[in-house]
Parts: structure tokens; sequence; C-alpha cells
């Protein structure tokens, strides 16, 4: 089955709060600007230039509240978003859970919802790009106008840059996607399910077995790592070979890295485990004994995972630390979109940032 969406929900100005630059905002380097913003004599100025300029306190993706360390004055509600502190961003209104997040740049990412929800970040907002009739769990793409979505009944979303295609590529539910080229996208679901095409043609992904397929990574070297319900698979275009020794006593959930000897695997009651190029071994952060959904980093000192009940930990290259968390809620999905910075989600439609 084919449709192709003509309909696009489009949300313009959403909730939100001023923001003052030139009171609010110095810098004294890059890493103290929020996406889409660039340190320019001593103040976060918008990289867009037709974006309004500092003066005109443009709208920033932040909602008033304690919990985002936001603070009211006589001009209004005003962002105080302190390094290696959290803000939340504004919420899409009526997406629900939001199940994963993926970006391309600091001025662009995506996340996806349980309620159908394809919602882009353009450096200044997150706005609903449309709507699909299908619960999606993740969301991966090469570029702005070559998106791909996955969820529940084998629904395949693709969003060309102006309009979304949903295809039913199975009756068994998708987990994962990761587009590798346009033309090469690799997709893992429920009962041993694992898919590679582009979008007209999908053939079998190969990955012997029936155990649900959780997690999805593919390296810088081509290679394709899959984790699952007790399992652990390992590609490299000669064959799928058996890496679940070492995690065949946990369900993983999401894998992420940096090389194939440098594997990290989130899964059941906080576990992580990480491959050395040989062998798997067990890494316990702490402070949490709650499941851990998704893993992403920048480099092997810089990886961040997220769970349950607002899990979030950090490894630095030395060691995971546990990082305050933003909410108490389930956390779903993490995008690690600059050295020490990530955007985080789930429960709740919140959206939160960590500015390093």
């Amino acid at each position: 089955m084919r449709r192709r969406l003509l309909f696009v929900v489009g949300v313009g100005a959403l909730a939100g709060c001023l923001f003052n630059l030139t009171e609010r905002y110095a810098c004294r380097t890059q890493l103290d600007c929020l996406p889409g913003y660039a340190c320019q004599s001593g103040v976060c100025e918008p990289i867009n230039p037709a974006l309004p300029t500092p003066g005109n306190a443009p709208t920033l993706p932040f909602l008033p509240g304690t919990d985002a360390g936001i603070a009211p004055d006589d001009n209004g509600p005003q962002v105080i978003c302190d390094r290696r502190s959290w803000c939340r961003t504004q919420q899409p209104t009526g997406s629900g859970r939001l199940n994963a997040i993926w970006g391309r740049t600091a001025n662009e990412a995506w996340t996806v919802s349980e309620m159908g929800h394809l919602v882009r970040y353009d450096g200044r907002q997150w706005q609903v790009v449309d709507l699909v009739p299908a619960l999606l769990f993740d969301v991966h793409g090469t570029a702005s106008d070559d998106v791909w979505a996955v969820g529940i009944g084998g629904k395949v979303a693709h969003w060309n840059g102006t309009d979304t295609t949903l295809t039913e590529v199975d009756t068994r539910d998708l987990y994962r996607v990761r587009a590798v080229t346009r033309d090469d996208v690799w997709i893992v679901g429920s009962n041993g399910l694992s898919l590679r095409g582009h979008g007209t043609t999908w053939n079998p992904g190969g990955v012997p077995g029936t155990a649900h397929l959780r997690g999805l990574w593919v390296s810088p070297a081509g290679s394709v790592w899959v984790v699952g319900d007790r399992v652990a698979w390992f590609q490299d275009g000669s064959g799928w070979q058996d890496r679940s020794a070492g995690v065949d006593d946990v369900e993983m959930w999401d894998a992420w890295g940096t090389s194939d000897a440098d594997v990290w695997a989130a899964g059941g009651d906080g576990t992580l485990r990480h491959w050395d190029g040989s062998a798997w071994s067990t890494v316990t952060p702490p402070g949490t004994t709650y499941r851990l959904h998704d893993v992403d980093g920048t480099a092997v000192n810089d990886v961040w995972a997220v769970g349950e009940y607002g899990r979030v930990v950090h490894f630095n290259g030395g060691e995971w630390s546990d990082i305050i968390s933003p909410s108490d809620e389930d956390l779903r999905g993490v995008w690690a979109h600059q050295p020490g910075g990530a955007w985080a989600v789930g429960r709740g439609a919140n959206i939160w940032f960590y500015r390093p």
C-alpha cells in the first residue's frame, strides 16, 4: 500500500518566550551559544541574517518554567540557560510522546511522535511539518529533502522536502532506520525483521534469527551493527557475524560508536556494553538501574545515553557520570549535536537542550 499525503500540518508561532540576547546571552566562545547562533563580539548572534536582530528580542524555542532555568523580569520571561544545564524548548502541540531525534547540522534536526508527527528544527524553532497516520518510532536521513521515519505495522514515511509518502512494507513493527545514502537505507524491527532498500524496493536485510531487533548503527567504514533482545550482529559486506556473546543476558535497545573497534550498546537495567574490537565488556553507570533507550555521541570521549525516568548518563572518555536530569519522565531519544552538547526527547512531548 502506497499513499502520498497531500495534507501538511504547518505550525507557525508556537508558544515561546522572548530572549534578549544583548542583556542575557553574552559569550566567550562558540560553545556558549545555542544551535543557530554564532559568538560575535561577545554576543550570540543569529547565523541566519533573515532572523531578527538582538535588539528586536527574537522569539526562541523556550517555554517559561523554573525547571528550564527561566526567570521573569519587567519585560516578560527571559531565558537564562546556564552552561552545563538543560533548557526545555517549545513543545509541538498535540504530538504526544516523542520517540526519537536525529540531526544533520546545528540548524536542522528532526523528531517524530507516537501520534505520527514529523517535527523539524530550523535553527530557531521546532515546527510540525507533516502528520502521518502511524505511530513513529525512529527518524534518520541524509538531507533536508531525504528524511525517513519508521513505525508500527511496517510503516515507512519519507519526506522529500515538500510532502510525505507513507508506505507499508511489512506487518511487523519497525524500530530503527539508518539512511547511509539516498539509495541505501537500513531498517530493523520486531521478530527478526531487517530490510535494505531505497523506498520503492525493499529487500531482506538477512539478519539471522527471530529476536526483536531494536538498535541499528552504520559505522564510518560502512559496517552495519544490529542489537536487540539478547543478540548482536555485525556485517561488513562478507555476511553477518554473530556478536551476541557478552550481550546475550540483556535486551539491548540501541548502538552507536566511532569505529568497528569502539561500539556502545545500551539496554535494560541501565546496562551499557562496550565492544573493543574483540569482545563486549559490561559498564554500569552510576545511579541507574533503569532501561536506557538510546545512545549517541560525537567522539570517543563524548557519548550520551538516556532512558527511563529521565535518566541521563555521559561518558568523557574515562568514565560514565550521572547527569542531572531535565525530567523524571521517560527519555526516548538523544542526539549529540556538538561536543558536550545534546538534544533529548521523550514522554510529554518535551524537547530538551543541554548547553555544554
